[in-house]
């Protein structure tokens, strides 16, 4: 059974096994294109009157030998996709998309411009050094946060040109996703606990760490006005910037690292660990000028 057959095979099964409890108006693979140019396939299950369409990644699928297996990969994809279906559904997200009611949702997102070039043809966006700062509509699945870009055509429809997006944008991230600026190994600490303290290389190390309440775009906090200086006051000096992900960045006082080649080698070594290649941001590191008030690429 070659990938295409398995595909049509398990489309089929779970629009028959589905319809059982929903009223499945379609089970289809479709190609998705995320941050950074990364596009993966998936199985998408459309239910009739749900706003949301939850999928499979077909990555997950690739060790299917034989039949047996095949049933119990099957015995175990329908309870999941059922799951994420009733979740959908008690999420109940709105289809109306008006500016009324998608005002206060605009917010930004900061990605990488090389990586994203095909994706930026089509959404309004401001270029920052080497990044582009985009603009996303957010919305809540079950306590978690989730979010789609903001393309031109939403944009058109709205009657909102990028300097309408970013005056919105950036008064509702400072609203509700408020910078969040701490010690590295109080945050290592605060969200691994004692054990992290144990941890060599974490105990009084001096970098920053800069990113969201909710660690959701976080690095996009670099953006808010008052947030470089705030940095700049907790060093009393001029600094470099990391970026780590697009959720968080990690700042570097000059006066503890002058080495442009060694933080350089920080930040690629952080990225080729990234779990998820959608959250890298950049290669790049930036320094703060305070007397020119300027974030650029060092």
């Amino acid at each position: 059974m070659n990938k295409n057959e398995l595909i049509e095979r398990i489309c089929d099964e779970l629009k028959e096994k589905l319809a059982e409890k929903y009223d499945i108006e379609d089970v289809s693979l479709v190609t998705c294109r995320k941050n950074n140019g990364i596009v993966t396939e998936g199985i998408s299950v459309k239910v009739r009157e749900l706003n949301t369409m939850p999928c499979i990644y077909t990555d997950k699928l690739n060790d299917i030998e034989d039949e047996e297996y095949l049933e119990k990969i099957m015995d175990r994809l329908i309870p999941e996709v059922s799951n994420a279906i009733d979740n959908a559904v008690r999420a109940d997200i709105s289809t109306d998309i008006s500016l009324e009611k998608s005002r206060d949702r605009i917010i930004l997102a900061l990605i990488n411009q090389d990586k994203n070039e095909k994706l930026l043809e089509r959404c309004p966006h401001i270029a920052f050094n080497d990044l582009a700062i985009t603009f996303r509509l957010y919305f809540r699945i079950n306590e978690m946060n989730a979010s789609t870009l903001i393309d031109n055509k939403l944009a058109g429809l709205w009657g909102l040109n990028t300097e309408d997006l970013w005056n919105i944008a950036i008064e509702n991230s400072v609203r509700d996703f408020p910078a969040r600026i701490e010690r590295l190994d109080k945050m290592l600490i605060r969200m691994g606990g004692e054990r992290m303290a144990k941890e060599p290389g974490v105990i009084d190390n001096p970098f920053f760490i800069v990113t969201n309440n909710s660690m959701f775009y976080g690095a996009s906090s670099l953006l808010y006005k008052d947030v470089p200086e705030e940095i700049y006051r907790a060093f009393e000096e001029n600094y470099y910037i990391l970026p780590s992900s697009i959720n968080e960045l990690i700042v570097v006082p000059q006066s503890i690292c002058d080495d442009k080649d060694f933080l350089k080698g920080m930040v690629e070594s952080v990225n080729c660990s990234l779990e998820n290649p959608t959250e890298y941001l950049s290669d790049s590191i930036y320094f703060y000028d305070h007397d020119r008030n300027v974030i650029s690429i060092a």
